[in-house]
């Protein structure tokens, strides 16, 4: 478990150390932006209508959480499975590209345990990713 904590550690450090992968932080914040423009301007009042159904409701009802809620569903289903694919590819490929997978598997860290740790580190970013999907969502709508 050490060793797995130990390369866990170190390929955070990879790949939090690279510019490029804060990428999808800025284009979900972009989306929550794009998201609160359409919401301030134009409305989807025929799809809350048909949500609540003979319900009626008082004042505006799209407050952050019901933005973030609209904003979840198309980027998880989309954008979440992309830039989280492009991670764990980078992170494979990136090992190859830089010449360091034989150094990697030379250590006394098993094939799996690296290869479960890059895997971890793809899953801590979509969850990262999600996580800050649904703060900057309520930070802009609120």
């Amino acid at each position: 478990m050490n060793l797995f904590c130990a390369a866990l550690k170190a390929e955070l450090v990879k790949v939090y150390s690279r510019p490029r992968n804060y990428v999808g932080f800025g284009l979900f914040f972009a989306l929550a932006a794009a998201l609160a423009l359409v919401f301030k301007y134009k409305p989807p009042w025929g799809e809350l209508h048909r949500f609540l159904g003979g319900f009626s409701i008082v004042g505006n009802p799209f407050n952050a959480l019901t933005m973030t809620r609209y904003m979840i569903a198309p980027t998880t289903y989309f954008f979440l499975p992309l830039i989280t694919s492009v991670i764990a590819g980078d992170a494979f490929a990136g090992e190859f590209s830089q010449g360091t997978m034989r150094t990697i598997l030379c250590r006394p860290v098993g094939r799996s345990r690296v290869f479960f740790a890059k895997c971890a580190v793809a899953m801590l970013h979509a969850l990262l990713l999600t996580l800050f999907l649904g703060v900057s969502g309520i930070v802009i709508g609120g």
